[in-house]
C-alpha cells in the first residue's frame, strides 16, 4: 500500500479546485497562496456557468511541481501497462489528474448507466487488493475519496478518446516547497478592487490566457445573472445548485481570508465587525444554496421569494464588507 497525503479541500464546487487543494492543503503554509487568490469570480453567459477566476491553475500553482503528458504519448511511447505506469508515478511522489470514463467507476452516479468523461485524482494504490485511491464527485454529487480496482482503472482510462479528454493531457503533480510563496497583500488588494468594480481580470493575466471578451461577467457584476436565474425558477426550472455552491464557497473563502488578515494584523480596526459580517455572509450563502436544493425537490413560490431576499442581503452585505476591507488594506500598503 502506498498513499500520498490528501486533505479535504475548502472548495468543493468544481473538481479542478478540489483536486489541487486536496493536495496542497496537507501543508498549513498553503494558506499564504490560497488566501492571496480565490477572490475573483466570473460568469459565462452562453453556458450559464459561474466559477472562481484562477487562470491556468493546473499549470501554475507555485506550491506544486507539475508535468503534463499527452495521452497519446503515454499510450504509444511508454512501454508499460497503464496501471503499472500510474503505480510507478505515485511511488515517485506524483499525484495524477486524468480524465476517466465514469461508466466504469462503481462509486460514480454514471456507473453502468452512461459514458461520462470526468477528471479524477489518483493518489495511492494497494497492490495486494489491486486498487487505486481516487477522488472525485461521486454519489450525492459530493467530493469523496474512494477506491477502484486496477481493472476498473484500465477500462475507464482506455474508454476515453482524444475528443473526450477535455483536459488535453494527463497532469502529474508533486508537492513543492510551500515556503517559496508568501502572502501577497498587494494581490489581495488589486483583486478585491477588481471584484468590487466588476473588472475583467483576464485582461491583466494575458501571460496565462487570452483575455475574455463578450459574454463574460466578473466580480460584483455577476449578481444580476444570479437574480435572473432565481426568477426562472418561477417557471418550474431547476435551480443551478452548483452556481449557488460556488457562491457559498466564495463567501467561505472570504471569511477565512478576513480571519487570516486579522491574525496577521493587516486589519487593525473594527475586528468584531469584520468577523461578524463575514460569518453572516457565509451563513446566508449556505442558506441560499440549501433553499435551492429544497426548491428542486418541490417548487415553492415562498422558497423562491426567500431566495431572492437572501441573495439581496448577500449582495449588500458583501459590498459593505469589501469596501471596508479595501479601506483597511489601503492603510497597510501605503
Amino acid at each position: 500500500m502506498y498513499i500520498l497525503p490528501v486533505k479535504y479541500p475548502p472548495i468543493t464546487s468544481f473538481t479542478k479546485h478540489a483536486n489541487i487543494l486536496s493536495i496542497i492543503s496537507t501543508n498549513d503554509n498553503y494558506l499564504d497562496w490560497f488566501l492571496s487568490n480565490y477572490i475573483q469570480l466570473w460568469y459565462r453567459h452562453d453556458m450559464k456557468i459561474m466559477d472562481f477566476y484562477m487562470p491556468a491553475l493546473k499549470d501554475n500553482c507555485p506550491l506544486l511541481y507539475t508535468q503534463r503528458i499527452n495521452r497519446d504519448f503515454v499510450n504509444t511511447s511508454i512501454n508499460k501497462d497503464t496501471v503499472e505506469f500510474f503505480i510507478d508515478s505515485i511511488k515517485t511522489g506524483y499525484y495524477i489528474s486524468v480524465v476517466l470514463d465514469e461508466y466504469y467507476i462503481p462509486p460514480s452516479r454514471s456507473y453502468n448507466k452512461r459514458h461520462h468523461p470526468h477528471e479524477t485524482l489518483i493518489y495511492g494504490f494497494d497492490t495486494e487488493k489491486e486498487t487505486f485511491n481516487v477522488a472525485d464527485f461521486y454519489m450525492n454529487r459530493k467530493y469523496q475519496y474512494e477506491t477502484i480496482s486496477f481493472n476498473e482503472l484500465r477500462n475507464s482510462y482506455s474508454a476515453v478518446t482524444d475528443s473526450m479528454d477535455y483536459l488535453g493531457a494527463i497532469y502529474f503533480h508533486k508537492i513543492g516547497n510551500s515556503n517559496n510563496y508568501t502572502f501577497n497583500i498587494n494581490l489581495v488588494h488589486v483583486m478585491t478592487r477588481h471584484y468590487l468594480k466588476g473588472e475583467n481580470s483576464s485582461k491583466f493575466f494575458s501571460k496565462y490566457e487570452t483575455a475574455k471578451t463578450n459574454g463574460w461577467e466578473f466580480g460584483y457584476n455577476i449578481y444580476p445573472y444570479i437574480f435572473e436565474h432565481i426568477k426562472l425558477l418561477e417557471n418550474n426550472e431547476k435551480a443551478n445548485v452548483r452556481m449557488l455552491h460556488v457562491l457559498q464557497d466564495h463567501k467561505k473563502c472570504m471569511e477565512m481570508r478576513i480571519k487570516f488578515l486579522l491574525e496577521k494584523s493587516y486589519i487593525k480596526n473594527h475586528a468584531y465587525d469584520f468577523i461578524n459580517l463575514s460569518s453572516n455572509l457565509t451563513r446566508k450563502a449556505l442558506i441560499l444554496r440549501n433553499l435551492g436544493i429544497k426548491n428542486n425537490i418541490k417548487c415553492s413560490k415562498k422558497i423562491i421569494q426567500e431566495m431572492k431576499e437572501t441573495l439581496k442581503d448577500i449582495q449588500l452585505m458583501e459590498k459593505e464588507l469589501l469596501i471596508n476591507l479595501s479601506t483597511e488594506i489601503d492603510k497597510v500598503i501605503q
